[in-house]
């Protein structure tokens, strides 16, 4: 369902298989998206990222150095499919685990854990408390014929709660404006419509995609895919096509943050990623995927009025990110979860 991209802050990624089998004679194939209604799978995504942040101020204490392992699991099923080709997907978030190490103190946070003992620790209680909202959510994802994301429906519960928990305030309001139900439906539309080539291709082919949108903070994030079709042959007992990804991503401000509503600038000076996903030719599905990024970004602190960032006295900060990614989708029961 999903080809690899860096947002899918929202983002995503997959334990890799071996590939078995004979590889198919070179040929051309439609590489189409296909929904059954019923149909349901869990997607396992794991993201294991090295961070290291530097400023412009050495003496100030602040941590440079950082790992952490991110997993989330989303059962997505199909509960309708129109006569006229369109679909509407109902995707609940079902589990979130991190487990951090930063600065000689490590937290941890399973939500399959009860009653987990976070006094003393305000890091791993302010995870907590952001994370908990969001288990079980359910957002309601509908698609034209074409596939485009017409409506996202859900994400905005998940704000309204996290805004009433304890410091929530701010944190929901960020959250809304990156993450909001119209934001989603942005970012799931390249995933859905724009990803795949629309039209019959060999092996060796590529194609190219591009995206553009305005993320609070940042300012205007652009981003360049060229995705080429390597084979067509068996991987985990299906007829899959592999495709190859190399993406390049990056911003450029469109507005000082202080009239943004935000005292931080971000801006991504660059940032590449790089991998290969399945694609189920019956199933239209992706299976699993496997992508590595680099991403080097800088955080500016600008107050109201300032019309330069970094302002005397305030540091800015540079933070070098290498992630690595894996999703696996494998099909679920249909029994809803209560």
């Amino acid at each position: 369902m999903f080809e690899p991209r860096p947002m899918s802050s929202l983002a995503v990624a997959s334990a890799i298989f071996v590939l078995t089998g004979t590889a198919y004679p070179a040929e051309k194939c439609q590489l189409r998206l296909k929904f059954k209604e019923g149909m349901s799978n869990r997607i396992v995504m794991t993201i294991d990222t090295d961070m290291n942040m530097k400023t412009s101020e050495s003496s100030l204490p602040i941590p440079t150095q950082s790992k952490m392992t991110q997993v989330m699991e989303m059962v997505y099923r199909v509960t309708e499919v129109a006569p006229d080709g369109g679909v509407t997907l109902e995707m609940i978030y079902d589990r979130v685990k991190q487990a951090m190490n930063m600065a000689g103190m490590s937290i941890s946070y399973d939500s399959r854990e009860k009653g987990q003992a976070q006094e003393g620790n305000p890091m791993a209680a302010a995870f907590a408390a952001a994370m908990e909202p969001l288990v079980r959510l359910k957002l309601i994802v509908k698609l034209d014929p074409k596939h485009h994301v017409k409506e996202v429906k859900g994400f905005d519960a998940y704000v309204r709660k996290l805004s009433r928990g304890p410091g929530g305030g701010m944190l929901a309001g960020q959250m809304g404006k990156m993450f909001g139900d119209k934001q989603l439906a942005a970012m799931l539309d390249q995933f859905f419509s724009k990803s795949l080539p629309g039209k019959p291709v060999a092996v060796g082919e590529s194609w190219v995609t591009d995206q553009t949108l305005e993320m609070p903070m940042m300012g205007k994030l652009s981003l360049k895919t060229t995705s080429t079709l390597e084979s067509i042959s068996e991987h985990r007992g299906r007829r899959c096509a592999k495709i190859l990804t190399d993406a390049k991503m990056a911003t450029t401000p469109t507005q000082p943050a202080a009239q943004a509503g935000s005292p931080a600038r971000l801006k991504i000076n660059s940032a590449t990623m790089k991998g290969h996903y399945w694609f189920d030719l019956q199933a239209g599905q992706t299976i699993d995927m496997l992508t590595d990024q680099d991403m080097d970004m800088s955080i500016d602190l600008q107050m109201p009025g300032q019309a330069t960032s970094s302002p005397a006295g305030i540091p800015s900060m540079r933070q070098l990110m290498k992630s690595k990614m894996r999703m696996t989708v494998r099909p679920e029961p249909t029994t809803r979860p209560k």
